[in-house]
């Protein structure tokens, strides 16, 4: 009898790098349950905005902060959550951190069901998703690198983040429709009752998820040697300071989505759930190209040039005068910035050695979303006391003169060789 573990034989339109990796059972399972995960989290995020920008009588500095919240612990704790990702069993990790994540949206939901609902709620409960989110995403993410060979891997990767942004287009959809014909109570259930898919996906995994380091060492010296080993190698550093760039000149949008939608194009709801969906299309068409192309030695061509993208897409954005530009220029904003993000993930995992993996991709996530945060609160205040097309204009302007930097420094680069992972 045939291992389930083991791949499905390969075929004609099998041999596509994304259903190469699709083949492999730890991956398939893996990859559906984050799926469904994500779209109940989506479906909250258009509620919580919405919600957020209500109960501040349309405060766009007040809404960016609920965004800052679920964010601001990865800036503090994230280099520290990785190496402590790398001492504990995944498995156990995982399925502790999906239970704590339900219970904030079960919360919520109970809280704007019986009308009792408060802004300071939605602070909290989403400072409690960014501390989970900490320890999450390492851990999920070293996960993958077991989930498939390592030739495998700089497909693997694009396609496990389809799952997240196949949800924000799914997700964002629903819960527009959940919202307007039901309330934002059943949107926060919704995604409450979702965590179970991913909890189950990771205790059906077949692979060893224990503990990457067998010894114990102090986690201030293993910190300290994730910090060191990416800012020596140039590569990853060059790589952390373009993402966190972007981070922070190229993704604070994200932030102010409902009053770009409420207060910039007039618009209800149902629009805010096409504006997102918006980005999560041109997040699956960039994912999908990146998956297409992975086996080519371009990685760091696209890294510099989906950073362009980003920040000439969010100029334009400034002057989109209605809800079909500003949609085109989100879509590419969700192409850039993930094709971008997934690109340095995939070159994080092939150059950092396995007993720093943990570590290296925790500063990857640091820069992803530890340093964002900043650019909420400075783009939030901008757009509070200048105006939101202010904001936009000025981040993408920035963003494009750091691009410049980045095709510089990259220029020359070489991607790495599977051997090196």
């Amino acid at each position: 009898m045939a291992n389930p573990a083991e791949p499905i034989p390969l075929r004609g339109w099998r041999k596509i790098p994304a259903i190469q990796a699709l083949s492999h059972f730890n991956f398939r399972i893996l990859w559906l349950g984050s799926l469904l995960s994500f779209t109940g989290s989506w479906v909250q995020r258009t509620a919580q905005d919405w919600l957020a920008y209500g109960l501040t009588n349309d405060d766009p500095f007040m809404l960016a902060f609920v965004s800052f919240c679920g964010m601001a612990p990865v800036s503090f704790l994230g280099p520290l959550m990785g190496a402590y990702v790398d001492m504990l069993d995944r498995r156990k990790l995982l399925t502790l951190m999906m239970i704590i994540s339900a219970i904030g949206p079960l919360f919520l939901g109970f809280a704007t069901y019986f009308h009792f609902a408060a802004y300071w709620h939605l602070v909290v409960v989403s400072l409690v998703g960014g501390f989970v989110s900490t320890m999450e995403m390492p851990a999920r993410q070293s996960i993958v690198r077991q989930s498939v060979p390592v030739e495998v891997l700089p497909a693997a990767i694009p396609t496990q983040a389809l799952t997240f942004n196949f949800a924000r287009v799914a997700g964002p959809a629903i819960g527009g429709v959940i919202l307007a014909k039901f309330g934002p109570a059943y949107a926060f259930w919704v995604n409450g009752l979702s965590f179970a898919f991913l909890i189950a996906a990771v205790n059906m995994i077949r692979a060893d998820l224990g503990p990457m380091i067998k010894e114990p060492q102090p986690i201030r010296d293993l910190v300290a040697e994730g910090f060191r080993y990416v800012f020596r190698e140039h590569r990853l550093r060059t790589i952390f300071l373009l993402e966190a760039a972007t981070s922070v000149f190229g993704v604070f949008y994200l932030g102010l989505m409902a009053a770009i939608a409420k207060t910039k194009l007039g618009l209800q709801a149902n629009g805010l759930g096409n504006l997102f969906t918006a980005i999560g299309v041109g997040a699956v068409v960039g994912l999908l190209l990146v998956s297409t192309i992975s086996g080519r030695p371009v990685k760091f061509t696209i890294v510099r040039v989906a950073m362009s993208m980003v920040a000439i897409a969010l100029c334009l954005l400034a002057w989109a005068p209605n809800q079909a530009i500003a949609m085109v220029c989100l879509a590419i904003c969700g192409m850039g910035t993930i094709m971008q993000f997934n690109t340095s993930n995939t070159l994080f995992q092939l150059i950092a050695p396995a007993h720093l993996r943990g570590r290296a991709l925790a500063m990857h996530m640091w820069a992803v979303s530890g340093v964002a945060p900043a650019g909420i609160l400075i783009f939030g205040w901008v757009a509070d006391r200048f105006g939101i097309n202010a904001a936009l204009a000025s981040g993408g302007g920035i963003l494009l003169a750091w691009s410049v930097w980045g095709w510089i420094q990259t220029w020359h680069m070489q991607d790495p060789a599977y051997d090196e992972a």
